[in-house]
């Protein structure tokens, strides 16, 4: 193999990885374009939503909750694993759950920045 196809054969290899990579933490789902936030002044866009909890794990700040469609984001609606700002946000919260999130983007993951229990 000569150095040139040696060379596409890495940059191939590490763009796949990358790939499986990001398929891996956002659990396999495509989002649109509007999945990138506009950030204004230094202030991350935020989008709202609710959903039902189904499943907490607080060791890592991670949850998995069923959204409606999210119409700021262009989003149907689905279940997701979603990161969280801060982990103390997920004490008290529990499987079946319903919750209204806010949400921002850093870096093109959805994050919940807000999360509270309601009724």
């Amino acid at each position: 193999m000569n150095n040139n196809n040696a060379l596409t054969a890495i940059i191939l290899s590490a763009s796949l990885g990358i790939f499986c990579n990001l398929q891996a933490e956002t659990g396999g789902y495509h989002h649109n374009e509007k999945s990138a936030s506009v950030v204004k002044a230094g202030i991350p866009e935020t989008h709202h939503t609710t959903g039902m909890v189904t499943q907490v794990d607080a060791s890592r700040g991670q949850i998995i909750i069923h959204h409606p469609p999210i119409e700021s984001l262009e989003w149907e609606d689905m279940t997701m694993a979603f990161p969280i700002v801060d982990k103390a946000l997920l004490k008290g919260i529990k499987v079946g759950d319903k919750v209204k999130l806010d949400l921002i983007m850093p870096d093109g993951v959805a994050t919940i920045s807000k999360i509270d229990v309601i009724n």
